[in-house]
């Protein structure tokens, strides 16, 4: 009677432990895992989420590249030994977000600053929110969260520099790496503009320092041909008070005057005194 003879092959280990490092990026996951007891011809190692990959590899370590931002993935590694397999629970990881895109204002007050910016890149659609820190020095920073790609600072201090942060929070609490600018509020206008002096050729003004007033502050006085309205002089003073000169006899003008905040480019909304007609002030 011949004998018959069965080849029968066990079940691999399981993989029971799978470390998963992110390494803080938009688009790799890497997996390490402990190889099980017994004998393993190689792993088959697959992520599954809003991009699928699947890699054989006979190391206990692979890194998954070419993945989308600011999402979650799952892997499970699978044993092989001849034809049996074993395949291990799943873990989850998680990329981390990108970073908005550039930051802009579209309002600047006294008081108030409304800046905007645009969807991180490969990220529409994606579940995230806006971590915005602000403040004038890193001791009295504050912060605000955004759903949107914009937001509205408040309760601000005119004529002032603010450093501004903005982070993009994806999944798992993860946090891009900052878009940061800085800018001033609009300072106060000046107060009580008066004229002094008028002769033919010139225009003596005088002011009172704006409220909230800071030591850097300066001030531009523009003067406009009233009829036209075309600039013909532009001054830049440092004290509250300025003459015009080398004006047209008998001209009718329109002065205005800004307060200029530290940066010399942030200015306040115009004071103004209109018309005056050169050589005829009494």
């Amino acid at each position: 009677m011949e004998e018959l003879e069965a080849e029968i092959s066990t079940v691999p280990g399981q993989v029971s432990t799978i470390t998963m490092n992110n390494y803080k990026s938009v688009d790799v996951l890497g997996a390490l895992w402990i190889k099980p007891a017994g004998k393993v011809d190689n792993y088959t190692v697959s992520l599954t989420g809003a991009i699928n990959k699947t890699t054989q590899t006979p190391s206990t370590q692979v890194n998954f590249t070419g993945l989308l931002p600011g999402r979650e993935y799952n892997v499970t590694v699978q044993t092989v030994s001849g034809s049996c397999s074993q395949t291990s629970a799943p873990v989850t990881e998680a990329t981390y977000p990108t970073p908005p895109g550039i930051l802009s204002f579209t309002t600047i007050t006294t008081k108030n600053l409304t800046l905007s910016w645009s969807e991180p890149v490969n990220m529409t659609g994606v579940n995230k929110t806006y971590n915005i820190s602000y403040g004038i020095s890193p001791s009295t920073t504050l912060s605000v969260t955004s759903p949107t790609t914009s937001v509205t600072l408040q309760s601000l201090i005119s004529g002032t520099k603010y450093s501004i942060a903005v982070v993009t929070v994806g999944v798992r609490g993860y946090q891009s790496p900052p878009v940061t600018t800085s800018v001033y509020t609009k300072p106060m206008p000046v107060n009580s503009l008066l004229i002094t002096n008028v002769t033919s050729y010139s225009v003596s003004l005088t002011w009172s320092k704006p409220d909230e007033y800071r030591t850097l502050y300066s001030y531009r006085v523009q003067t406009n041909v009233t009829s036209s309205a075309t600039m013909v002089n532009n001054t830049i003073v440092t004290s509250e008070s300025a003459t015009i000169m080398n004006l047209t006899p008998g001209e009718t003008y329109t002065f205005l005057v800004y307060t200029r905040a530290a940066d010399n480019i942030t200015e306040s909304d115009p004071v103004s005194l209109f018309p005056i007609c050169t050589g005829l002030y009494k």
